[in-house]
């Protein structure tokens, strides 16, 4: 029987402790699993670690967002299935396994997790916004209409289908959201698996909650509806 190819990719702008946070849970990974790190404009030494891990990389001579970094990572991608890690956040040990065995079932197109319940900086907002996001992907049902690239995989033949996430939003934004979008408008059924989950090492504090709930998520979110 042939097993499914994986393909984990991270974006990665700067801070190479959280690179090598967000690596280390797949420094054992099974034959069938490779990680590709898209160096999105990144200026410091990133290669030792990436080689540490035995990642691919790629990558993109200046900063254009996360959007472009995952789609360069997935252009270079073996997988039949593409995982999507964001670059301050640590999988589960047993994450992949569980969307490997979610996509098992080929009625299912795409799948995401959620952040876990022990966010690890103590203060007020990094504990209200993390646990908030956690909360709301444990009870929203087990399909939606949107994609969480945060922690998510999708098929590659679907991702590509769609001619991937939307390099217009060049800066993190609503790009998974979009891509969602597109996936169910083109047939694609996304579950969501509140066990696959995920540790949110970003610090909040009220000006960047703000900033990221008006300016990155409500505004743009609004407009794609209309």
């Amino acid at each position: 029987m042939s097993v499914t190819r994986v393909s984990i990719i991270v974006p990665f702008h700067r801070n190479l402790t959280l690179l090598r946070q967000v690596l280390a849970p797949f420094a054992d990974r099974p034959a069938h699993i490779e990680v590709i790190v898209a160096a999105d404009g990144a200026t410091e030494d990133w290669k030792p670690i990436a080689a540490s891990f035995g990642a691919r990389w790629v990558e993109l001579p200046v900063r254009s967002g996360p959007a472009a970094a995952r789609n360069r990572g997935a252009e270079i991608a073996e997988g039949e299935i593409l995982v999507f890690v964001d670059g301050d956040v640590i999988a589960a040990p047993d994450a992949v396994a569980r969307m490997e065995a979610d996509l098992a079932d080929p009625s299912i197109t795409a799948v995401f997790g959620a952040y876990d319940e022990q966010p690890p900086d103590p203060g007020f907002f990094s504990q209200y916004k993390n646990l908030s996001h956690g909360y709301v992907h444990s009870t929203t049902g087990s399909r939606a209409a949107t994609f969480w690239a945060g922690l998510g995989a999708v098929r590659a033949a679907a991702f590509r289908a769609v001619h991937g996430y939307d390099e217009w939003f060049d800066h993190p934004c609503i790009e998974d959201i979009e891509i969602g979008y597109r996936l169910t408008a083109n047939g694609a059924t996304i579950a969501v698996d509140p066990a696959i989950r995920g540790t949110h090492l970003k610090r909040w504090t009220f000006f960047r909650l703000m900033q990221c709930e008006i300016r990155d998520r409500a505004v743009p979110w609004t407009r794609l509806i209309l």
